[in-house]
């Protein structure tokens, strides 16, 4: 976990806190034994595009992190690329990961009262 916030860096609060909230209104939801409200579905698609706006900037980093110093980087640049394209998917993996278990749990909601019958 320690791994993906430095690969990530400053965008992965904001992807865990959306994160957060998403799980704590599933949890709410599951508890109360109520389907899935807007609610959830709005704060899991703050967690996607937290996600997705996490990459958008980690990629833009590299990128002129790169252009800035392609001289030095030129006999490596393939591995260092790659590295960098690497590190810039730690906020979907944990943005796509907390909105999946999200919903997951947001599910037993609904499910629990349709058993009741």
């Amino acid at each position: 976990m320690l791994t993906l916030f430095r690969e990530g860096g400053v965008p992965m609060f904001a992807v865990l806190l959306f994160g957060l909230l998403a799980l704590g209104v599933a949890a709410r939801d599951a508890w109360r034994r109520r389907p899935p409200t807007r609610q959830l579905a709005l704060w899991i698609a703050a967690t996607v595009f937290a996600a997705l706006s996490g990459v958008a900037a980690d990629l833009a980093a590299v990128g002129h992190h790169v252009s800035d110093r392609y001289a030095e980087y030129r006999p490596q640049i393939v591995e260092i690329l790659l590295q960098g394209l690497a590190e810039s998917m730690a906020p979907a993996i944990l943005g796509f990961s907390l909105a999946a278990l999200a919903a997951f749990v947001g599910g037993f909601g609904g499910s629990a009262k349709g058993d009741r019958s």
